[in-house]
């Protein structure tokens, strides 16, 4: 999406369903929002609409500069509703995550809306595998999640938050597990 793909009826959407808190200064959008809380505005590009991120547009139209794709609008309010544009910036998707990391701000783990396994059954898979009686197939069987996620799990690629690392059943070579490169 370019700037000239923003009409003068986006502008005034964006205008229209934004409401200002005195308190913090952010513009909260009061229109339709994702799952993660960032409004959504509906623009016509070539006459079709598309779905645009409200905080893009209102970077985009205050800055007067086109962004693509790969660019970020950060919020350095941490409010994924604010759509002021004094409180957006320019970054990279790199940027972002070690700005969410640094603020404890990522969705990690069981935090995560998009994850299929808790905690729980994160130690209680790492403790199945390490007891040497379940593979990394059986495993990903019963929890209904693919192999790839059960290696990663077991040789502590992700979920590190959840137990210590645990150790490779006897007789196995670690090397030769799956371990779920994506």
């Amino acid at each position: 999406m370019t700037l000239s793909d923003i009409d003068d009826l986006a502008a005034r959407k964006l205008r229209h369903y934004t409401e200002i808190s005195e308190k913090t200064g952010c513009h909260n959008w009061v229109g339709a929002r994702n799952r993660a809380g960032y409004g959504e505005i509906v623009i016509y590009v070539l006459g079709k609409k598309t779905l645009q991120l409200a905080h893009r547009v209102s970077y985009m139209l205050a800055n007067q500069i086109s962004i693509n794709r790969f660019q970020c609008v950060c919020h350095k309010c941490d409010n994924t509703s604010c759509v002021n544009p004094d409180h957006l910036l320019l970054g990279s998707q790199k940027e972002n995550l070690q700005d969410m990391r640094r603020k404890g701000r990522s969705l990690f783990g069981e935090r995560n809306y998009r994850s299929k396994l808790n905690d729980l059954q994160i130690s209680e898979i790492r403790n199945l595998y390490s007891s040497g009686k379940y593979s990394q197939r059986d495993l990903a069987k019963q929890f209904s999640v693919h192999q790839t996620t059960i290696g990663d799990v077991v040789n502590n690629k992700c979920w590190k938050h959840v137990d210590a690392k645990v150790s490779t059943p006897s007789g196995l070579d670690s090397s030769k597990t799956t371990c779920g490169t994506k």
